[in-house]
């Protein structure tokens, strides 16, 4: 397959501002990352979400997976997109538990449209929700992103 670069090494970061909005989101096909009080916001391709009675994160893109490699380029990373590698978790325990995100890791993602990105973690940082009796954990990802569209 041939790939046309859409941005190389954009940064975006996701955290979970919890309680003042419910999603943090990356849409990797317009390569912007928000935040929003929508339980599925339009676009999105990784959340981070805390509404209502959904918690977790939550992997939107037709697949996602962890590279074996740093640098993968657009036909590597399809393929560990592919993978499925990287899944939608919800509960925030069990994300917390897993920590499936972890800073050095190259995560691949294979949008609805064809995008194919190469999001590399800098860093993943979880720190205590305010309320020292409460045992809630909130995440924080920076990823510095590369993508390429598909040529027909």
């Amino acid at each position: 397959m041939a790939f046309t670069p859409l941005y190389n090494d954009r940064t975006f970061t996701v955290n979970l501002p919890y309680p003042s909005e419910c999603n943090s989101s990356v849409d990797f096909d317009e390569g912007r990352a928000w935040m929003s009080g929508s339980v599925n916001p339009d676009g999105s391709d990784f959340d981070l979400r805390a509404c209502y009675i959904e918690f977790g994160h939550y992997v939107r893109s037709r697949s996602a997976g962890v590279a074996d490699m740093p640098k993968p380029g657009p036909d590597e990373c399809l393929i560990a997109a592919r993978s499925g590698s990287l899944q939608t978790i919800e509960d925030w325990d069990a994300v917390y538990e897993a920590k499936p995100i972890k800073a050095g890791m190259t995560l691949c993602f294979e949008t609805e449209e064809g995008t194919v990105a190469r999001a590399e973690v800098t860093e993943a940082k979880w720190k205590r929700y305010s309320d020292p009796s409460d045992p809630f954990h909130l995440p924080s990802y920076t990823f510095k992103t590369t993508a390429w569209a598909p040529v027909d």
